[in-house]
C-alpha cells in the first residue's frame, strides 16, 4: 500500500466520479494541533488531503510551525496508524 498526499485540486480531481467513499479522520500532532485527514483509497494506493484545525489559542503557535514539518509528521502518523489497522487496511490475522 503507498500513501500519497494530495492537494485539493488534485484530491478532488481523484475522488469526483470515482464512486469510491471519502474517509474523514483526524489526527493529533505532538504539538496538541488537530489535523483532519480526508482520505480515499483507490487500487493500491491511499490518497490523503490534510487540513490543519486550530484553535483560537493556538493560531499564532501553528503559525510558527513549518508547513512542511506539519505534512511530514501527518505522513508519518498516517503510516503508523495504516499499520494498525484505522483505514481498514490491517492485514487478517489470526488472534489467540
Amino acid at each position: 500500500m503507498t500513501i500519497v498526499h494530495l492537494e485539493p485540486e488534485e484530491f478532488a480531481a481523484i475522488v469526483t466520479g470515482s464512486g469510491k467513499p471519502i474517509g474523514v479522520h483526524c489526527i493529533v500532532l505532538d504539538s496538541m494541533i488537530g489535523a483532519m485527514i480526508y482520505t480515499c483509497h483507490h487500487g493500491e494506493y491511499l490518497y490523503y488531503m490534510d487540513r490543519i484545525c486550530v484553535s483560537e489559542q493556538k493560531k499564532e503557535e501553528a503559525a510558527a510551525i513549518n508547513p512542511e514539518c506539519l505534512h511530514a509528521e501527518v505522513y508519518r502518523k498516517m503510516a503508523l496508524d495504516m499499520g494498525a489497522g484505522r483505514y481498514g487496511l490491517r492485514m487478517n490475522r489470526a488472534y489467540c
